[in-house]
């Protein structure tokens, strides 16, 4: 297999790795991709290692709202390491990318197989929930600014440079809230030096100032998730 970017297939054990990689296929991964559709039964487990996959309730078009973020930390098809088979939520490639993956019924397969292994991905299971976790409290609680700088932080760990590809639009359906506030929130943020914004572009400037605007709702989760499987998220140097 080439060298991979994901943080868990990079980190699995010679054994599990080598259980894994002939089942595995390179994949590109557009913007809009669907991974997995609410009722639906997995059908492929990715790995992805650039790109992010939003994680999204969805109640139908005008009710949607997203429960977490996949990126070159994790991997989708959590369902399938928890036994059930069948989605509860949405997937798809917010921020485009490509990595790896490989048939669902193959992957239950190698859990039952070994114990070790899916140990390994419940544990990253875990660490995701922390973030979905997170984000109850953040969507409940926090005020959009204090939202969107913590989206904007977790999608930043999650990619190469500092430049995410985002739309106001996709970002207001995110978060849940109307287009506007999304924009006026990004315009305090640009006024404050933390982002720079171009159409379409939104590039990171200072962690740092993101960080303190979003408040206590960044960093309970990105250290849990890094206790549970030792992903670390981008400094703030």
């Amino acid at each position: 297999m080439a060298p991979t970017q994901n943080y868990l297939l990079s980190n699995l054990s010679d054994r599990h790795r080598e259980m894994l990689v002939p089942h595995l296929e390179a994949i590109d991964l557009p913007l809009r991709f669907t991974v997995e559709k609410v009722g639906k039964p997995v059908e492929h487990v990715y790995f992805p290692d650039a790109g992010m996959v939003s994680v999204v309730v969805d109640l139908g078009t005008n009710h949607q709202a997203e429960a977490g973020t996949i990126g070159w930390d994790l991997f989708t098809g959590h369902s399938v390491v928890m036994g059930g088979g069948v989605s509860l939520t949405t997937l798809y490639l917010q921020i485009a990318g490509n990595g790896r993956r490989m048939p669902a019924t193959v992957f239950a397969k190698l859990l039952q197989e070994d114990r070790e292994l899916h140990e390994c991905f419940l544990a990253a299971v875990e660490g995701f929930n922390a973030q979905a976790t997170y984000t109850i409290i953040t969507n409940s609680r926090g005020k959009l600014e204090e939202r969107l700088c913590r989206w904007l932080l977790m999608a930043h760990d999650r990619s190469e440079g500092d430049t995410l590809g985002i739309t106001h639009d996709l970002l207001s359906v995110m978060l849940g809230v109307r287009r506007a506030g999304v924009t006026t929130a990004l315009q305090h943020l640009e006024d404050s030096q933390a982002v720079k914004l171009v159409r379409g572009k939104i590039t990171i400037l200072d962690r740092g100032k993101l960080k303190g605007f979003a408040g206590p709702f960044y960093g309970p989760a990105e250290t849990a998730q890094a206790r549970l499987t030792g992903w670390q998220p981008k400094p703030f140097g």
